[in-house]
């Protein structure tokens, strides 16, 4: 979307290189988010040898969550702001009125 609108030469500089930068900070700070828990199981005792069901998850915080949401809004956001500029309302022509001056 950002190469098409680059080629109409249409849309603003600053609000296609926002949509990029807050873009790639949400995806990177999704690293963060995660922590790591051991699995729940009712049958986890003490590991004798390491299997793969004994090793550490890593699993999704509320966080995560967040920031995906805010990543579905950012992109919905930019989708919608690029159809306004790309296709503009029909400028409706003026009634000539009919009263003498």
């Amino acid at each position: 979307m950002h190469r098409f609108m680059r080629d109409q030469d249409k849309g603003h500089f600053a609000v296609n290189f926002l949509h990029v930068l807050l873009s790639v900070f949400l995806l990177f700070s999704l690293m963060f988010t995660y922590q790591v828990v051991q699995p729940a199981s009712p049958q986890v005792g003490t590991p004798i040898f390491d299997f793969p069901e004994n090793k550490l998850w890593m699993e999704a915080t509320m966080a995560t969550y967040v920031i995906l949401c805010a990543q579905v809004i950012l992109q919905l956001a930019f989708s919608l702001y690029s159809l306004t500029v790309l296709f503009p309302s029909k400028q409706k022509t003026p009634v000539p009125s009919y009263s003498f001056q």
